[in-house]
């Protein structure tokens, strides 16, 4: 094998590989890793690491303390697969797992498992609160949703999507959440890309960003430099499948009220505040606020209790902070010598409001059997919901095939080619038995290593490109559904 492979781990999370016994390669008996999807709906799945280690000296093994790593083996620490030849490039970035010594006494070994770190941090990130914004596409609420976490801006590729959301949030939940959310908004694809970095594809990127042509085409003629070993082959019809030929979208606008309404009252009053003493309360509401501009608090502070002594309000400090669509932070200082106690404290926000009824965008092909899974949440527009209906009928009402290679690197040239490989990659397949000559886009790539200098396996789950396909509107006013309508492929 001509591809030169490098294995480290940052023992002493100082964010480099350079300190002692970090580079594990000569260790490796043999390395498993991974990232994308199996099918053709949703964000991936997070790719996991696997390495089978020498223990032979016990340095894999964490209750060891004659160890080097003794202490060191925590999780969280970051691990890295990279090559070095035939060209440089970063394969895999994940956040240590575990590590399981074998326990026999003839065991030798330790498996280490790790996942995608990118995807790690983003679970671990906890909820967030956005503020509210209008019009935007789901690339925008994600950019949003990464700023708020903190992740590094050279650390994510994010297409701007085509849904355009009348209204977006996020109030309390979690960031892997929130992503997933504008995933089926826009019926994209999220993914980490080998080299840690995230990726969010909206449903039209592969259609108008991706070149038609093919990066390689794999075939199992004998004598071809990239055959396959293996294949299987599903046509998306079945329990497991992809094929749904119902599909509906809500529609429903929030309009900003015309007059403060207050959404947050602080139960807790009178609350006593010593001299100097600082309190923040965080104040949380269910109707989105439609503008910081327009929020306001009213505050009363007072000598007593029962607010019948010295009016005290202008000698705190009462500070709105961290303004969110459904949370804000507003700080108190207490500036005045003597105890004071809040007696009043509320908060007023000119909210966006649900405006009207309920519209909905639904389509269906014959047999009208399966529903689509999912639905958008943020779209006000009919035109918007009947785009996003059309989108799925057109591409999920008929089967999409899924094709899984299994291919090994017995040449140089398809070891290249497999090195290479990322989701959202154009490939051509041909196989006589099936009679297919056909053009797929790599959807989850897995490698596996038998050690340095090993056997090279690859296996690439792939859905088969989906031609532009037309139809004749045979119904508009449907049957007794609002915005139904009926159609036809061709």
């Amino acid at each position: 094998m001509t591809v030169t492979l490098v294995v480290e781990c940052d023992w002493s999370g100082d964010g480099d590989f350079a300190d002692a016994n970090e580079n594990i390669t000569a260790l490796v008996h043999r390395a498993s890793w991974g990232h994308g999807r199996k099918g053709i709906l949703g964000a991936a799945s997070p790719g996991r690491l696997e390495l089978l280690l020498d223990n032979e000296d016990r340095r894999f093994s964490p209750e060891n303390g004659t160890s080097p790593l003794f202490g060191l083996m925590e999780p969280g620490r970051t691990v890295r697969v990279r090559s070095t030849a035939p060209f440089a490039k970063t394969l895999f970035v994940g956040a240590l797992d575990d590590i399981e010594p074998d326990p026999q006494l003839d065991g030798k070994t330790a498996l280490l498992t790790a996942y995608e770190k990118s995807l790690v941090k983003i679970r671990e990130a906890g909820p967030i609160w956005t503020v509210m914004q209008t019009n935007i596409g789901p690339g925008q609420a994600v950019t949003a949703i990464l700023d708020e976490i903190g992740w590094p801006v050279g650390d994510r590729n994010i297409d701007q999507g085509t849904t355009v959301m009348d209204t977006w949030w996020a109030s309390g939940i979690d960031a892997l959440q929130a992503l997933g959310e504008m995933v089926d908004e826009d019926l994209g694809y999220l993914f980490v890309q080998g080299d840690g970095k995230l990726r969010f594809e909206g449903r039209a990127y592969r259609a108008t960003h991706a070149s038609d042509a093919v990066a390689v085409t794999f075939d199992d003629t004998p004598s071809s430099a990239f055959r396959y070993e293996g294949i299987a082959y599903a046509r998306g019809i079945g329990a497991g499948g992809s094929l749904y030929n119902i599909a509906r979208a809500p529609a429903q606008r929030r309009a900003l009220v015309a007059d403060y309404v207050t959404l947050w009252t602080c139960q807790e009053v009178p609350v006593r505040m010593a001299p100097g003493e600082v309190r923040d309360f965080i104040a949380t509401w269910d109707n989105p606020s439609g503008d910081l501009a327009f929020t306001v608090f009213n505050r009363q502070a007072n000598s007593a209790p029962d607010a019948t002594g010295t009016d005290l309000t202008s000698s705190l400090t009462w500070t709105l902070m961290n303004e969110h669509a459904t949370r804000a932070t507003i700080r108190v200082t207490n500036n005045y010598a003597s105890t004071a106690y809040i007696t009043v404290l509320n908060l007023s926000v000119k909210a966006r409001q649900i405006s009207g009824r309920e519209s909905e965008a639904e389509q269906s092909v014959t047999p009208a059997d399966r529903r689509f899974p999912v639905q958008p949440r943020y779209v006000g527009d009919l035109n918007q919901a009947q785009a996003w209906v059309e989108y799925v009928i057109l591409t999920y009402g008929l089967p999409t095939p899924i094709v899984t290679l299994e291919l090994f690197a017995y040449n140089s040239s398809m070891e290249t080619e497999l090195l290479k490989r990322e989701p959202s990659d154009l490939i051509g397949i041909q196989n006589d038995e099936l009679g297919m000559d056909a053009k797929f886009w790599v959807e989850s790539v897995e490698h596996q290593v038998a050690g340095p200098g090993g056997l090279w396996k690859t296996r690439l789950v792939c859905s088969k490109q989906v031609s532009a396909k037309t139809y004749w509107l045979m119904e508009t006013t449907g049957f007794g559904e609002i915005e139904q309508t009926t159609r036809l492929f061709g």
